[in-house]
């Protein structure tokens, strides 16, 4: 797709600059004329015709010049909107990541916490096991399963 921007781009860039020579031609016609005519070298038309035919000439040729800068200064413009919208999209996109990378951390710190939870869980429901099994008569002693803590 950039390579046809490119090429549209660059198509549009030798449109311009030959409209822009033909409109500096057609100027110079123009001035040509007008010295032929003040000079006495034109003789085959009347010198009002040749006068009316330079003026378009020339204005014929400002035209063209005129236009040609306006869709150059168009171009660019779109050219600088194109490129703002590609930076603001790459902005855009990596700041998502790097939101999903900050979730993505949150969600695993949470899972570590869960899991620690579970954990810690289990290790109450082992406890709890464990008075039930005391209290149900299963351990005649309940310091016999931990000797150590029962001679302090």
């Amino acid at each position: 797709m950039k390579d046809e921007k490119n090429k549209s781009r660059k198509n549009s860039e030798i449109r311009d600059t030959i409209r822009n020579i033909a409109g500096f031609y057609l100027i110079y016609l123009a001035y040509k004329m007008i010295s032929d005519i003040v000079n006495g070298k034109f003789t085959d038309v009347n010198p009002t015709i040749g006068v009316i035919i330079a003026i378009a000439f020339a204005a014929f040729g400002i035209f063209i010049i005129i236009d040609s800068y306006k869709r150059m200064k168009r171009e660019k413009a779109r050219q600088l909107e194109e490129a703002k919208a590609e930076a603001q999209a790459e902005a855009q996109a990596k700041a998502q990541d790097e939101t999903e990378l900050e979730e993505n951390k949150l969600l695993q710190t949470e899972d570590e916490g869960t899991e620690e939870n579970i954990q810690l869980e289990e290790g109450v429901k082992n406890e709890e096991e464990i008075t039930d099994e005391i209290h149900d008569g299963i351990y005649d002693d309940p310091y016999e399963q931990f000797p150590d803590d029962s001679k302090e």
